[in-house]
């Protein structure tokens, strides 16, 4: 199956919604992941929970439609010498392990607008004009800080993104910032408008579910795969042209700042699955684990691993063998 993805072969896509559709029956039949019967969507408030399929169907649909994009950024901007379709593979198994793959929640409608807007940043180019760019990057941002408010302390960041990849231009710096506050202004009127309560629960609006298998697997499984990449990953940059040396740093913001934002939330809230986040910009690195024109056979082995563990965890309770 892996090497299905390893080639150039776009029809591929077809099975990431197939892959989604699996794990959502699995999870139907076979609960593992609960839903709740009231979901946050941050400064939109809570909602309460009435159709449980309408609910699955639209998380999928997210799922699969991220997935998607995040391969054209990964092939689009010539990460590797010749397309493949593993960022969209990896983006789905790993997701496959948290809540919001399964029930939609603001955690995920963030994910998708902050794929989006990751998307607009990597069109930045040194001399061409920047200012619709940014201004677009910004709205995105702010769209999503409105779904999980948490993001907000992030927004230094998003600046520091847009610095590096071209010279600072007071002007562009003010579109950002105008089309953050945006949906910032029109989320807080609709909150006095409808009377919402917001309490600090809101700003953070994903699932407190925690399963420590899970997320064990997952962690030791992306260390393994880091540094079995980590050379093709450097050789790569080193090689590579200067607009993509200036998306590497991208994605190294953007995994400092998703990983600095589970730290807070685990900190402050005592929830896990913001590190869902970290895997926008994981996806378009981890492919480097696999090799090149030879297969990295470590890796293909702890891809299997994470698979058939995704899927069997649905029928075998390794929690209760475990601990």
């Amino acid at each position: 199956m892996l090497n299905l993805f390893r080639q150039n072969n776009p029809f591929v896509l077809a099975l990431i919604p197939v892959a989604v559709i699996v794990f959502l029956l699995l999870n139907t039949f076979f609960p593992y992941h609960l839903s709740e019967s009231e979901v946050s969507f941050g400064f939109w408030g809570n909602i309460q929970v009435g159709n449980l399929l309408l609910n699955t169907i639209l998380s999928g649909t997210v799922i699969t439609t991220s997935a998607i994009i995040i391969n054209g950024l990964f092939n689009r901007n010539e990460f590797s010498e010749k397309n493949n379709f593993l960022p969209a593979i990896l983006y789905v198994i790993y997701l496959s392990f948290f809540h919001s793959f399964y029930f939609i929640d603001g955690l995920v409608i963030t994910q998708f607008f902050l794929i989006l807007m990751t998307r607009q940043l990597f069109r930045l180019r040194q001399k061409d004009d920047g200012r619709k760019i940014v201004f677009n990057a910004g709205f995105l941002f702010g769209i999503a800080c409105t779904f999980f408010p948490l993001l907000i302390f992030a927004l230094p960041f998003i600046f520091l993104i847009v610095w590096i990849s071209r010279p600072f231009i007071l002007r562009e710096s003010a579109l950002l910032m105008t089309g953050f506050i945006i949906p910032i202004v029109y989320a807080l009127v609709y909150l006095t408008f409808i009377q919402i309560n917001i309490g600090k629960e809101n700003f953070n609006s994903s699932s407190a579910e925690v399963f420590l298998i899970d997320m064990w697997l997952v962690i030791g499984s992306l260390f393994i795969l880091f540094f079995l990449g980590i050379g093709n990953l450097f050789s790569s940059m080193n090689s590579s042209s200067i607009r993509l040396k200036k998306v590497f740093r991208m994605l190294l913001l953007f995994a400092v700042f998703t990983f600095g934002l589970f730290l807070l939330d685990a900190l402050a809230f005592r929830k896990i699955q913001v590190f869902s986040l970290c895997f926008v910009p994981l996806a378009l690195v981890l492919p480097y684990s696999f090799g090149n024109s030879k297969p990295n056979k470590v890796a293909s082995v702890i891809f299997y691993i994470l698979t058939i563990y995704a899927i069997t965890k649905f029928f075998v309770p390794y929690e209760d063998l475990i601990f």
